[in-house]
């Protein structure tokens, strides 16, 4: 606003530009991340089996509970301070990461959906 404010298209297109460099990749990934989990709850809710889940989220969620460096990189995605992208292109990160395709992510602690029902019933 402060280089651009007498210029709204000026400003219109710096932040645009701001927008895409800054935000853009944090936003697709929690699309993403939300189109998944969409598709999951909707899954169980109408009683047919979840889609597989994505390898790479999967070894993601496992290595991070299990990895400091898988865990330092999942603050930093949380966080907004690098996007999964550029997480994955560090050295080894990415075979780091997918060493723990294999293993479970884990569960939520918590009743499952058919206990909750029971329960709020």
């Amino acid at each position: 606003m402060r280089t651009h404010l007498d210029d709204p298209v000026a400003f219109a297109l710096a932040y645009h530009e701001a927008s895409e460099n800054g935000a853009a990749d944090f936003v697709r990934d929690q699309i993403a991340n939300d189109r998944i989990r969409i598709e999951q709850m909707t899954a169980i809710r109408e009683g047919r089996p979840t889609p597989p889940p994505d390898v790479r989220r999967r070894a993601f969620a496992a290595g991070m509970t299990r990895d400091p460096e898988i865990f330092r990189a999942a603050l930093e995605a949380r966080m907004c301070l690098a996007p999964m992208d550029e997480i994955t292109a560090r050295p080894g990160m990415k075979d780091r990461i997918l060493s723990y395709a294999e293993i479970p992510a884990g569960s939520v602690p918590g009743p499952d959906r058919d206990a909750l029902l029971e329960l709020l019933g």
